[in-house]
């Protein structure tokens, strides 16, 4: 059987086809490209991209930034960062903030050379707030911008406060600032700067909920360049909506072997079972994935029929 690429495909072997479409995601992709245009034309703007992990947020700012052709900076936190003050910040700012490195003196961020190494947010002085305002300013003074911060939900309580500045600073300039976060749980900080940004005006919210049943299938048949059986059709079907959870089941199902050529262009489940169950290892391997996305223990709730 051959892929939408002409090579053969074994169940063995996974195509790399570059990143999936972003299917059903029309609506949002459309708000949030016109939310940038809007914050690099000169009125600044704040994009909150929220929804559960896996369910495709850094995927849709990864194409929206990429179709505006606007320049960047990125970073994305941890929990591990939740105790260390202005990790995000620092790691989006990068060799621009070497003047805030612990010497003693107050010289300006701009002043510095670009270092080899971001420096470590616990090399910040205490009190470089304003500085790190200055250095995205600075960024920003320099033409349009975009300034990307994923899974702003693991950031520590300094950068949340530092970022309720930014309604009144950074988006002086033309500049558009992209966050990613999970909308539950959400710390108290992390509520009372979406709140606060909601009042200042300048807050876009993208909410992205679950896929549909035709999408998930549609992106599970562009995984494997076939059409999909109705066995796979049902297994895909329980994925919730989910974009990871289906990307993980279809390539945990190839590197298993459980799914097989039917016909000249389709593939379905192995067995011939009217309702296939997944192997064990299969389960274990998308709880991993999913509690991995989750950035915790949190357990994931399959459908019954698949476990």
């Amino acid at each position: 059987m051959r892929d939408r690429d002409g090579k053969w495909w074994d169940g063995k072997w996974w195509p790399t086809k570059g990143p999936p479409p972003l299917l059903g995601r029309e609506s949002e992709l459309g708000v949030l490209r016109h939310a940038i245009t809007t914050g690099v034309t000169g009125a600044g703007r704040v994009v909150l991209v929220e929804g559960d992990p896996g369910i495709g947020k850094s995927a849709l700012v990864a194409s929206a930034i990429a179709a505006s052709g606007v320049p960047s900076v990125s970073a994305s936190t941890s929990p591990l960062n939740r105790r260390r003050p202005f990790a995000l910040l620092v790691e989006a700012l990068g060799g621009e903030l070497g003047g805030l490195r612990r010497r003693g003196d107050a010289e300006a961020v701009g002043a510095d050379p670009p270092e080899a190494d971001p420096p470590e947010a616990s090399d910040v002085a205490p009190g470089s707030g304003e500085a790190i305002l200055s250095a995205f300013a600075e960024l920003g003074a320099l033409g349009p911008m975009v300034v990307l911060l994923e899974d702003l939900h693991w950031a520590d309580d300094a950068t949340l406060e530092l970022l309720g500045a930014v309604g009144g600073s950074i988006l002086a300039e033309p500049t558009t600032l992209v966050c990613t976060a999970r909308r539950a749980p959400r710390s108290p900080e992390l509520s009372r700067l979406v709140t606060r940004w909601s009042r200042q005006g300048v807050l876009t919210r993208v909410e992205l909920g679950p896929l549909g049943a035709a999408e998930c299938v549609a992106l599970g048949e562009w995984l494997v360049g076939a059409r999909f059986g109705a066995r796979l059709v049902e297994q895909v079907g329980r994925a919730g909506g989910n974009p990871l959870f289906v990307t993980e089941l279809v390539a945990a199902l190839v590197r298993d072997g459980s799914i097989q050529a039917q016909g000249p262009a389709g593939v379905e489940l192995a067995g011939g079972a009217k309702s296939a169950t997944l192997p064990m290892t299969i389960l274990h391997h998308l709880g991993r994935v999913l509690r991995a996305a989750a950035g915790g223990p949190r357990a994931w709730r399959l459908a019954p029929s698949a476990r």
